[in-house]
């Protein structure tokens, strides 16, 4: 649970350090966002859960390892930015709408709720904090996206142990 919430606080943030209209990119990544919503509904029923998440980890790695490689070589195009911001944004998105009905299947009924309360709570802490990473990562000179991005790797291993809950 703490990959999404602190990446989609974090990309939230970091929408302003892209130097464009920040209505317009708001309006376009809630148009992301909702897509995803559409998407999770048609596809949650007929995909199994593990791996809709590695879909989405797998995405947001790539677009991170996009970014950073593209501020390696100094390639400046917004538009690489902000198609990976979507990208990212869309997959965030897309599990966090699953962690709900994850959760509801993998606990016990008797401690379901508060698994699920321990889980939102730790991963509201990592949102809370997600602003500080954008603010250190454009204190270093990189865009805070990368960070997020790339936190997706870090998550391949726990998506890996976690058991299947098809239907």
């Amino acid at each position: 649970m703490i990959y999404p919430y602190a990446t989609y606080d974090g990309i939230f943030f970091a929408i302003a350090s892209l130097g464009t209209n920040v209505y317009i990119d708001c309006l376009i990544s809630g148009g992301s966002e909702f897509c995803s919503y559409i998407l999770g509904m048609i596809i949650i029923p007929r995909v199994k859960r593990r791996t809709v998440y590695f879909t989405g980890l797998t995405l947001s790695f790539i677009s991170g390892t996009l970014l950073l490689f593209a501020k390696l070589i100094d390639f400046k195009a917004d538009f690489i930015i902000f198609f990976s911001l979507l990208v990212i944004k869309f997959c965030v998105s897309m599990m966090t709408t699953l962690h709900y009905l994850y959760g509801s299947e993998v606990f016990p009924t008797n401690v379901r709720s508060l698994c699920i309360s321990i889980g939102v709570f730790t991963a509201k802490i990592f949102a809370v904090l997600s602003p500080f990473v954008s603010d250190i990562a454009e204190d270093i000179h990189i865009n805070p996206i990368i960070i997020f991005g790339l936190l997706a790797s870090l998550f391949f291993i726990v998506v890996k142990y976690l058991p299947e809950t098809f239907g």
